[in-house]
Formats: structure tokens, C-alpha cells, sequence
């Protein structure tokens, strides 16, 4: 897949902390955003917003029509070489067995308290569909380059879908849009606030938060 993002180059002890806390550091306890009520219930833009980004648009259309084909044609695996077990902590996938240690392969990132690789993505989409209440806002990332070739780190654009609060607040899933393709996915329980930013930092809104 071609990467259009500029890479930064970083010893690779910050490479790991950046993975571990920008991709996976997002999915704590639920909370940190505005909520609707005490609940925690996030409002939700109508099915009818448009952003005037045809690839998002096409995403939170597809989500609100539950149509998982629609978003499996969007689907973007990324090219990276394989670890052998027992893998390495928020990097590479692990190799099959009888795959060699860095054998090329194609999967597609998906974070869910800890990252994990697929070479399947249906069922992660499924999940993502079943789970959204609508969508809640998305974050332009084009300033955010990729800290390493084989792993996004906002894309392009982070679209956010609110999900039904767990008992400790609001949470959102996200979809990463990159070069018009999904390129990872962010389910279980994201806080808005980590939603909208990145190690910390708030970035711009392609659409500001419904509530």
C-alpha cells in the first residue's frame, strides 16, 4: 500500500513508547469527553451530516446503514514483516506457524485495550457496526506523520462513532482513513478526549463533537 505520510525517524525505544501510548494508551477507562447526561450518553450527529470528505463521508454512511460490505471494499492491509513468537508487545504481528522471522505479510491493526493484527477484518467491522450509536465527530491527523511505516498513527482523518457507555462514562470507536482507505480500527473503549488527540495534544476537527 502506498503511504503518502513523511516518516519521522526516532530511536526506536521512543518508536515503542509512541505505539504503546498513542495506539494503545487511548483505550482506558471510559471517560474524559462531554457527555449527554449523567450516563455518559454521547450525542450524535444526524445520519444526514456530511463532512465533504467523500471517504468519510462513505464510512459514517456505511456505518449508519450497517452495511459491512461497503466498508470491507475500503479495507487496507498494511505490508510488514512478521515477528517470530512470542511477538513483540504493541509492534509487529506474529508470525504463523511455519512462517519464517520477517517474512513480509499483509494485516490490518486493530486496537481493542491492546494491538492486535488480522488478516480478516469482517468481523472487527461487524463489531464496529453493531456496537455505534452514530457518529460523534471526526479529527483531521493529516499533520501527524507516521512515526513508522507499517503502523498509522491518525491518518488522514479519525472518524469517531459513539458507542453506549459501559457504566463509567462515554466511549467512541474510531475508523483511521488513510490515502481513501481504512487503514485500523480502535474498538472497545476510547474516551472522546483521547479521540480528538493524539500523545496528549488536541488536533483540528473535519467535524466538531455533536454534543
Amino acid at each position: 500500500m502506498r503511504h503518502s505520510k513523511r516518516r519521522v525517524r526516532r530511536p526506536r525505544w521512543l518508536l515503542r513508547a509512541l505505539l504503546v501510548l498513542g495506539m494503545l494508551g487511548a483505550l482506558t477507562a471510559c471517560g474524559g469527553g462531554e457527555s449527554d447526561s449523567a450516563s455518559g450518553e454521547l450525542r450524535v450527529h444526524d445520519a444526514a451530516v456530511t463532512t465533504r470528505v467523500a471517504t468519510v463521508d462513505e464510512v459514517s454512511a456505511a456505518v449508519a446503514g450497517r452495511d459491512v460490505d461497503a466498508l470491507m471494499r475500503l479495507v487496507a492491509f498494511q505490508s510488514v514483516d512478521c515477528v517470530a513468537p512470542p511477538g513483540e508487545y504493541g509492534g509487529r504481528p506474529t508470525c504463523d506457524a511455519g512462517t519464517a522471522d520477517g517474512t513480509g505479510v499483509e494485516r490490518f491493526p486493530i486496537s481493542i485495550g491492546e494491538l492486535t493484527w488480522t488478516a480478516d477484518a469482517r468481523p472487527f467491522l461487524e463489531q464496529l457496526v453493531e456496537a455505534s450509536e452514530g457518529l460523534w465527530a471526526v479529527v483531521d491527523g493529516r499533520a501527524v506523520p507516521r512515526e513508522v511505516a507499517y503502523l498509522p498513527s491518525v491518518g488522514d482523518y479519525r472518524v469517531l462513532f459513539a458507542v453506549a457507555p459501559e457504566g463509567q462514562g462515554s466511549c467512541v470507536n474510531a475508523v483511521t482513513i488513510e490515502d481513501d482507505s481504512i487503514v485500523a480500527l480502535v474498538l472497545g473503549c476510547l474516551s472522546p478526549a483521547n479521540g480528538l488527540g493524539w500523545l496528549g495534544a488536541p488536533l483540528p476537527l473535519a467535524l466538531a463533537p455533536a454534543n
